[in-house]
Order: C-alpha cells, then sequence, then structure tokens
C-alpha cells in the first residue's frame, strides 16, 4: 500500500521504562515485559520487511537519559529512521538537552564526531510530535538547535499557510486522523445511534488524499493503523470488537480492525473502497516536493 514507516510514542525496554508508561501485563495477559533484545526482533522484522521506525520517549522523569540510551542502543540499526522527542506534551525544560542527547547518541551510534557533524548530518531524524507551537519562528529558534525535521499532530486538514512553508526544516504531520484529516473514530458493525459508520468517512478521506499528492509536508503519519479498542477500558489484553456500542473514543480510530479471532481487517467505506486501498492509490505514487521516502 506504499506504506513505509511507522511511528511510536512510547518505549519499553526495561531501561525506558520509568520515562514511559510501562509495567508489568495485566493479570491474564498472555504478553511478556518488553525487552531491549525484544526491541532489536522488532527492529529485525521492521528492515525484513523495508519499514523505517521512528523510535519515541515520552516526557516522564529521567527523559534525557532515556533518549541517549535509545540512540545509543538502537540507532545504528538500518529499520531506525530516528527518534521523536516527546508525545504532544513537551519536556521543555529538558528538551534542549533531550534533543542533545539524540544528536550525540546517533553520530555515535554510527560513528561519526558529534562536535563537528550538524543536525542535519548526523543520519537519523529528530523530530516532534507537537502542537501548533512548532510552526512559531521564536519556538524553532529557540528549540531547534538539535532538530532537523519538525513534526506536528495537527488534526486538522490544512492549507497554504500551514503547508511546508513554516520554517527552514522540513515538517511532517507526525499524526491526523482517517476522518479527512481530523479526530473521529468509525466501526464497520454499528448497530446503535452512537456508533459512527466508517461510510462516513469515505469522502473526507479520499478528499485528504488527493491533497496529501500535492502537499508540501516531508511525511505523513495516518493515526492509526489499527483500532485499539482496548483504549475504551475493556480488556487491556486483547483487542477485539467485543460490543457494537459508541466509538470509544480513540478505540476504533484505525485503518484496519481486529476481530473476535484477531484477523486483520479493512475497514470498509462504501463502493469497493477501504480506508487501506485508497492510501495505497495515493502512497504508491511515489514522494512529491522533496518528501521522504524510499529505503535510504
Amino acid at each position: 500500500m506504499g506504506l513505509n514507516a511507522i511511528k511510536l510514542y512510547g518505549m519499553c525496554d526495561g531501561v525506558l521504562d520509568s520515562s514511559n508508561i510501562c509495567g508489568a501485563p495485566p493479570p491474564g495477559c498472555a504478553l511478556s515485559p518488553v525487552s531491549v533484545d525484544g526491541v532489536r526482533r522488532f527492529l529485525d522484522f521492521a528492515y525484513k520487511h523495508r519499514v523505517f521506525v521512528l523510535l519515541s520517549n515520552r516526557d516522564f522523569r529521567g527523559n534525557v537519559d532515556a533518549f541517549a540510551h535509545m540512540a545509543r542502543t538502537y540507532g545504528a540499526h538500518p529499520a531506525v529512521a530516528g527518534a521523536i522527542l516527546y508525545d504532544e506534551s513537551l519536556d521543555m525544560p529538558n528538551f534542549n538537552a533531550a534533543a542533545k542527547a539524540l544528536h550525540e547518541g546517533f553520530a555515535q551510534a554510527l560513528g561519526k564526531d558529534p562536535a563537528t557533524t550538524p543536525v542535519e548530518s548526523v543520519g537519523r531524524i529528530i523530530t516532534t510530535a507537537a502542537h501548533g507551537q512548532v510552526l512559531q519562528a521564536d519556538f524553532q529558534e529557540k528549540y531547534g538547535e538539535f532538530v532537523n525535521v519538525w513534526g506536528w499532530d495537527p488534526y486538522a486538514r490544512l492549507d497554504e499557510r500551514y503547508d511546508g512553508h513554516h520554517g527552514r526544516k522540513p515538517t511532517m504531520i507526525t499524526e491526523n486522523g482517517i476522518n479527512g484529516g481530523y479526530p473521529g473514530g468509525c466501526r464497520d458493525d454499528c448497530s446503535t445511534w452512537d456508533c459512527t459508520p466508517c461510510e462516513k468517512f469515505a469522502s473526507p478521506w479520499k478528499s485528504y488524499m488527493k491533497w496529501l499528492e500535492t502537499s508540501h509536508t516531508a511525511g505523513f503519519f495516518t493515526f492509526e493503523w489499527t483500532s485499539e479498542n482496548w483504549k475504551g477500558s475493556w480488556d487491556a489484553c486483547k483487542e477485539t470488537r467485543s460490543r457494537s456500542d459508541g466509538n470509544f473514543d480513540e478505540g476504533n480510530y484505525g485503518m484496519f480492525q481486529i476481530d473476535d479471532s484477531d484477523n486483520l481487517i479493512a475497514k470498509s467505506i462504501g463502493g469497493g473502497d477501504t480506508f487501506e486501498s485508497v492510501f495505497s492509490q495515493y502512497g504508491n505514487r511515489g514522494p512529491v516536493h522533496g518528501g521522504f521516502r524510499g529505503w535510504l
């Protein structure tokens, strides 16, 4: 379908746990705690299938050391495209130190001298997943020394004012929804009045993919690949469509859904189309306006 990258919004590996939302799996879950080796196996799988990964860390205590560990431990892996500084909730007092830790860690992991390697030449993306503050020139001046790409989660349809022309560095959309860029979830099995059928998203989704063909953004991530029904406070051990009522807020934001037998199902938007098929028409056209693309 032309997809070549995924982003994380936090990581666990036994070292990063205190600065993310980690912990032992709930009782009854057939899961094991994440380890450094487990992350490396995940990256090996991504590399095998030619998918880039943007690592990430949250804004909890110890995050500067966590970013240093992340870059040092995983930065040389060929599947790692780079890292995201926080997930919307930015730790401004530690932002520059965390960005510097990524720059130094990535440079060292790739055999480069951080003191003589500009951030644009470090070989890995150092970005954000922020809100509109990244569009402000004074923000970019104050916090951009060790950032080489600005990333933001607009959750809105954009226009030429915000279409990649708001800074000296590339800008990419690090989250936007399946509702034509706006937030909103849908289901294919609606049986109640408060459930939104996915067919309602057909027109805005197609329009949004069309807009991306000429957008000056350097990259785009949709939120999200698979509906996470566990966000509706039901069974956190299993992602299933166990109830047919409601949208569970973020629980049904996915391009795909998981059925009760753990099968991956592309959500239909009517007329023989799915979110996946429409995305494929956009994704397989190749890069425009110098956007990030391909396997480097």
